[in-house]
């Protein structure tokens, strides 16, 4: 199995997920659906948070009878298993990928003494994406959440929600990695039990 496929099975067991939760929250009654709100301040503009200065989507909003009723994420009720693979990405970037969910991701990197963050920042907002509905598809193609970079041992760890965002923004994720400097990325399940001890 290419990367290419491996990644799209990845991602369709969580879009599977999300359109169940869509229908099931669209029986209720007098409901109606916001896909993938982004959070808020009162003042209407996206409530930005954290180190890195993002904002952050939910999956879905519940209205009944115009009330606010729920905010809720979605869990795939199963992660695809496969051995890990490893891979040069680019010639300063090497991969070592694991078992992982879309919707819940972790990466580690490592390889540079200082790490600029920009271009991961500048990745994000690219994927982020403006809230405009497409009658083709309900759903934005957007990344949801990108956490702070943590110390984990000797690592940098993130936490990411991909969202609806297609294999594209995973792999220019990639690319932002490797600007960033690292030299090393770990994505998915590790032998690592150390929690995040604090920012890098």
């Amino acid at each position: 199995m290419g990367l290419n496929e491996l990644l799209n099975e990845i991602r369709q067991e969580f879009l599977n997920a999300f359109h169940a939760a869509i229908e099931e929250k669209e029986l209720l009654p007098g409901s109606s659906l916001i896909l993938e709100p982004a959070l808020r301040q009162e003042d209407d503009t996206l409530a930005i948070e954290g180190e890195l200065q993002l904002p952050i989507r939910t999956d879905i909003a519940v209205l009944q009878d115009d009330t606010l009723t729920e905010m809720m994420n979605v869990d795939s009720d199963c992660m695809l298993g496969f051995d890990p693979v490893e891979f040069e990405w680019t010639d300063n970037l090497h991969v070592d990928l694991g078992p992982f969910a879309w919707q819940g991701l972790s990466f580690r990197v490592r390889g540079a003494t200082k790490y600029d963050w920009e271009p991961l920042q500048d990745w994000f907002w690219r994927w982020f994406r403006d809230e405009e509905e497409d009658p083709a598809d309900p759903l934005l193609g957007a990344i949801h959440f990108l956490s702070d970079p943590g110390v984990v041992g000797d690592a940098i760890e993130f936490h990411l929600d991909m969202g609806s965002a297609p294999i594209e923004a995973f792999e220019e994720m990639l690319d932002a990695v490797a600007a960033a400097g690292a030299t090393h990325c770990e994505i998915g399940e590790t032998d690592y039990e150390e929690e995040p001890e604090g920012i890098a």
